[in-house]
């Protein structure tokens, strides 16, 4: 009797081992298709995003422009913003995405450089791949897709920041909200400055019905370049010529009077280029500029650079003499 329940007991042992093993593998299993249909998706969907746009790359060559590539923006701090407003339109800034999704990097696609009547333009599309972390959301992953427009600006000018109100702002310290003359505007948008007529002189009647235009894009100026981001991504000619023809009447709509009281001018290097403190090969050049000076041409150039920076940062939050001058 005994020999038959201990008989009995290992069979039971047996097939509860042998019924986990199965359980297991048909987990293990379905958590395999689950991850190749993942990355399915994922592949699926990154090739429809770097697929090139029809017809874009023979206007580029035709304007001369370099491209197209799947480098981002070089100056960090522009690619940062590139990168928070892409996330930011897919709500992951808003805690939207939690634990259920994993948030890949920033990648680029159709990214062309050149000129357009006079300016230097970079543009393209940016997309961030959501990926679900857990088999319950097998299907719901996505690209969070954007386009960038980023324009360089003749001087530096301060932070200005041209957000929609129903998206989180791009984070800039000390900037505070402004009202503007226009309560449409206000009402769609959130414009931020570190002072007051500075924001209003950006911001004219003219750059106010441009912005206007749309509903799903933001502005930001950071040091020389102007920066346009849209929740939109370029899929054909004329939108992206259309964007960049927006974004660069911006910048022409400027006054002169703001880059002449607020804008600080980079030194000139040896090559005619003006110094870029975000490119390390500009970086090397002047400082091989400068150990090329004698200490007295060296001291009376560092003073320069200290008193225009000093003005710079006094005319940033409207002190000193800065902004005296009208709207143009």
């Amino acid at each position: 009797m005994n020999t038959m329940v201990r008989d009995l007991a290992i069979l039971g042992a047996l097939i509860a081992v042998g019924l986990l093993w199965s359980l297991l593998g048909l987990v293990t299993r379905r958590r395999q298709r689950v991850e190749r249909k993942v990355a399915r998706q994922s592949n699926a969907r990154e090739t429809w995003q770097v697929r090139p746009i029809p017809g874009l790359a023979e206007r580029a060559s035709a304007l001369r422009w370099v491209g197209p590539s799947t480098d981002g923006p070089p100056e960090e701090s522009t690619a940062d913003y590139v990168r928070a407003m892409v996330r930011t339109f897919a709500g992951e800034a808003s805690v939207l995405l939690h634990d259920n999704f994993r948030v890949g990097p920033t990648c680029y696609a159709n990214v062309f450089t050149g000129d357009v009547d006079g300016w230097r333009v970079r543009l393209g599309n940016a997309f961030v791949n959501l990926a679900p972390s857990s088999p319950a959301y097998v299907g719901s992953g996505t690209d969070v897709v954007g386009s960038f427009v980023v324009i360089d600006l003749p001087a530096v000018l301060p932070p200005l920041v041209v957000a929609l109100r129903r998206f989180p702002p791009y984070n800039i310290p000390f900037a505070k909200e402004w009202t503007l003359e226009s309560a449409d505007v206000n009402r769609r948008f959130l414009v931020m400055a570190l002072d007051h007529k500075y924001a209003n002189d950006m911001l004219s009647p003219r750059v106010m019905e441009l912005v206007m235009g749309r509903d799903d894009w933001t502005f930001v100026v950071l040091g020389s370049r102007l920066v346009c981001v849209c929740a939109t991504p370029f899929t054909g000619v004329d939108e992206v010529m259309a964007r960049v023809g927006a974004v660069s009447r911006f910048a022409e709509l400027i006054p002169n009077f703001v880059e002449q009281d607020r804008g600080l001018s980079m030194p000139t290097l040896p090559d005619g280029s003006a110094f870029d403190p975000s490119d390390p090969a500009s970086i090397e050049t002047m400082r091989a500029t400068m150990m090329a000076m004698t200490p007295t041409e060296r001291a009376v150039f560092i003073a320069q650079i200290q008193h225009a920076g000093a003005r710079f940062v006094l005319g940033a939050f409207g002190k000193g003499d800065a902004g005296s001058n009208p709207r143009e």
